[in-house]
């Protein structure tokens, strides 16, 4: 930067009012978040509500349907 535009930008913020500053400011600042807001992810979507499906082919359902025979069969047994 020169020193004739160092002092015509010098000038120019002597003549500008407090107001302007202040809009001016504002205005950089709102920029400056837009582009850091735009640089976030986006959120991940949320899990799905019901993540185990029952099914004869997965193991943990046949597991899960095994003990509850067995507690069922235990609490009706204590009758």
């Amino acid at each position: 930067m020169s020193v004739d535009s160092l002092a015509s930008s010098r000038s120019s913020e002597d003549t500008q009012t407090p107001a302007q500053r202040q809009a001016a400011a504002k205005l950089a600042l709102r920029k400056q978040l837009e582009k850091t807001l735009l640089q976030i992810p986006p959120p991940k979507p949320p899990p799905p509500e019901m993540n185990f499906i029952p099914s004869p082919s997965n193991t943990d359902f046949v597991y899960l349907v095994g003990l509850e025979h067995v507690v069922d069969y235990l609490t009706n047994e204590d009758r």
